[in-house]
């Protein structure tokens, strides 16, 4: 006998026999129901007990302190425990990768008595796009696939469809796409000036003991900037796609660790980095893509905790931020260009505690986006330029900062037309209120003269004059011949020695300070330039050595100059000493006609700024025996200019000769200054001696 939901016969099924026994429910009692009635309690609606996992892993779920799932989880995990295909869109932080790995773990408990793989993750790498296509044909077709993603552009889209079989979706990104703890600061300034912008964000802006990730557009910008920043004594950390991964490990587990605040990175390179507990987050290079900015900055203010992402853009770049909030139906609009010059914060204020309450009006309904500061920024350009300058590192990788650049400006998308035509309408941009609450009081009287100067130029662009220029010149000099004491009168109510005049002339002598020593400094790349000509000529014709002592005389006179600690690390080889003037150094070298004295020995010193570690060696007779000194040497103070004051220390030596090498028990320490240095020669000073060393490659 067939019930009503038999399913064999026509449909061709298998024939199902109901004999008519009802099932006898037996009642349960005793201890056993005590403990069925225990697990009803504990298993809660919406817990991690009523998905359905074995006991095992919900043991090992507990362990590590999860105790109710996300609401992706929580509408994920029923339909992959139920073998769907599912898509799953989150924000970046919701849970995406437990809710797929957590069923996985559940389905593979059971041995398998087949070889081979039984489950595949695939991460976004380089190599996905060679590899998925391979792999989805070798794969058994009954297979269950699953895909998580915090956005789902077009050609994602695509791919599942074509992969998938009925996919359920499950998607969580409508209503809200960004935290709504995380606030947001947008600050727009010159492409040369994102370095001193960069900066002025990391020293002032962001608390130094949050971690705060640092995206850039190219690895090669990371590496950049990276180096940039350890040079400038932030403890970096980085990531970037052609890092060796023992070294990628290393830096991560120092960010996570708290050891490093800050973390360079890619897009690319970030993916499969989850540090939950992220504080802030910085675009050094503004993404072109609503959802690229949606996925760096959904990993702030993750778990209910604040956040704040600032973002460095260009006005060229202004279509890109329409083109985002338009995505996040959120208003944008710039800072006044006249900003209300409110008091400033009290010294010894809490700069953090500033920002944090900056960064909660800035997380409302409204976003606002606005220039830095010139009083903060104007410094820092210069400083910016200098530290670049004076690091053959950083220097060198110019050229290929600027085509990597202009190749990720061919390939990067083009805002929509839309947007492109509304940013050309849009007015300048004042201050950015967060970077004016920051302001010590020492500073807030240039941004009051700023807006002074702001408002005097709103003013002129309103202003129509009563006559031409050639009128007003004819009536100028007619009163002069009828009252000369007019003219006086005259140039002050043309506003002569008023406040937009105070403001320009105080911008005049400070632009004239910097056109001054760039002119010195050129000056001085100059002198070098001839000083190693004569140095390194072949002959002891072709020296001038009258001329050498003058070029010398001007390095050591130029002080006041950058000075980096960074000029001993970045050539690896030794410096050779070319010129000396004085009393004997303790090698005992002198120069005669602007040469060694036996014409062929030499003395040549080697540091190396990781462990501040110097090698000091003297040829004897040719480059086969020398005496060689190993110690240390360390910065007397924190001046960045010269002349640097060093203390060097010999902690022991070595002699080599006839084939033989001897320890030497040598110890000392003394004081030399750092007068001058590029990244090609180089001038010390000690008790009235000078040397000139030069890098043995340009010899």
């Amino acid at each position: 006998m067939k019930d009503k939901g038999d399913r064999g016969g026509a449909d061709g099924g298998a024939a199902v026999l109901d004999f008519g026994f009802q099932e006898e429910q037996k009642p349960i009692g005793g201890r056993r129901a005590k403990v069925l009635k225990e697990q009803k309690k504990k298993m809660k609606a919406g817990s991690f007990d009523t998905m359905g996992f074995s006991p095992e892993l919900l043991r090992a779920i507990k362990r590590k302190g999860y105790r109710l799932p996300t609401p992706i989880q929580r509408r994920a995990m029923p339909l992959i425990m139920q073998g769907l295909d599912v898509v799953g869109m989150a924000r970046t932080g919701s849970g995406k990768t437990a809710a797929f790995v957590l069923p996985m773990l559940h389905r593979l408990k059971a041995h398998s008595i087949k070889a081979g793989a039984r489950a595949v993750i695939l991460a976004p790498t380089r190599e996905l796009a060679l590899q998925v296509s391979e792999l989805l044909r070798q794969m058994a077709p009954g297979r269950q696939t699953l895909l998580f993603s915090a956005t789902m552009p077009a050609s994602l889209a695509e791919f599942a469809a074509a992969g998938l079989n009925a996919p359920q979706l499950v998607r969580l990104d409508t209503e809200r796409k960004i935290s709504p703890q995380l606030g947001l600061a947008f600050f727009t300034c010159r492409f040369e000036d994102k370095l001193a912008a960069l900066l002025h964000l990391v020293r002032e802006v962001v608390p130094a003991d949050q971690l705060t990730i640092l995206f850039t557009a190219t690895r090669h910008h990371a590496e950049f900037l990276y180096t940039l920043l350890l040079r400038e004594g932030v403890d970096a950390a980085c990531v970037f796609g052609s890092m060796d991964q023992t070294a990628r490990k290393i830096h991560v587990a120092k960010f996570r660790a708290g050891r490093s605040h800050l973390l360079v990175t890619t897009d690319v390179a970030a993916r499969g980095i989850d540090i939950p507990l992220i504080d802030n987050v910085i675009n050094y290079d503004f993404p072109p893509k609503p959802e690229l900015f949606v996925h760096r900055v959904g990993r702030a203010a993750r778990a209910g905790r604040s956040g704040t992402a600032y973002s460095l853009m260009t006005r060229d770049e202004l279509p890109y931020l329409l083109d985002l909030h338009l995505y996040l139906s959120r208003p944008v609009k710039p800072a006044p260009l006249v900003p209300e010059v409110a008091p400033p914060a009290a010294d010894g204020a809490d700069a953090a505690a500033l920002v944090a309450a900056a960064a909660s009006a800035s997380s409302s309904d409204e976003s606002v986006y606005g220039t830095l500061p010139a009083v903060v920024l104007e410094p820092l350009i210069e400083h910016a330029r200098e530290a670049v300058e004076s690091s053959a590192d950083l220097d060198g990788m110019q050229r290929t900062l600027a085509n990597a650049w202009s190749m990720y400006c061919k390939t990067r998308p083009a805002p929509s037309v839309q947007s492109v035509r509304r940013a050309r309408g849009l007015g300048r941009e004042g201050p950015h209120p967060l970077l004016l609450a920051l302001l010590p009081r020492t500073k807030y009287t240039h941004v009051a003269n700023e807006a002074s100067l702001a408002r005097f130029t709103e003013a002129l662009k309103s202003f129509r004059p009563a006559a031409t220029v050639f009128e007003a010149e004819i009536a100028r000099v007619k009163s002069t011949f009828a009252n000369p004491l007019l003219l006086e009168g005259g140039s002050a109510a043309l506003g002569r020695g008023g406040k937009g005049s105070e403001v320009m002339a105080t911008k005049r002598a400070a632009h004239a300070a910097i056109i001054e020593k760039e002119r010195q400094k050129r000056r001085l790349r100059t002198v070098s330039n001839e000083l190693l000509q004569l140095l390194v000529a072949p002959s002891e014709a072709t020296q001038d050595v009258a001329r050498v002592e003058e070029l010398v005389d001007e390095l050591v006179a130029a002080e006041g100059q950058p000075f980096s600690e960074s000029v001993f690390g970045t050539y690896t080889g030794p410096w050779v000493v070319r010129f000396t003037r004085g009393p004997p150094f303790l090698w005992n070298l002198s120069y005669g006609a602007g040469k060694l004295v036996n014409g062929a020995n030499r003395a040549s010193q080697a540091f190396n700024p990781a462990d501040r570690s110097a090698t000091n060696m003297v040829e004897l007779n040719g480059p086969g025996s020398f005496i060689a000194a190993y110690g240390t040497y360390e910065p007397l103070d924190d001046s960045r200019v010269t002349p640097k004051a060093i203390r060097a220390s010999i902690r022991t030596g070595r002699l080599v000769a006839w084939g033989l090498e001897v320890p030497l028990p040598i110890a000392g320490r003394g004081v030399f200054e750092v007068v001058y240095a590029d990244e090609q020669l180089r001038v010390f000073r000690s008790s009235g001696r000078i040397a000139v060393q030069v890098r043995e490659d340009r010899l």
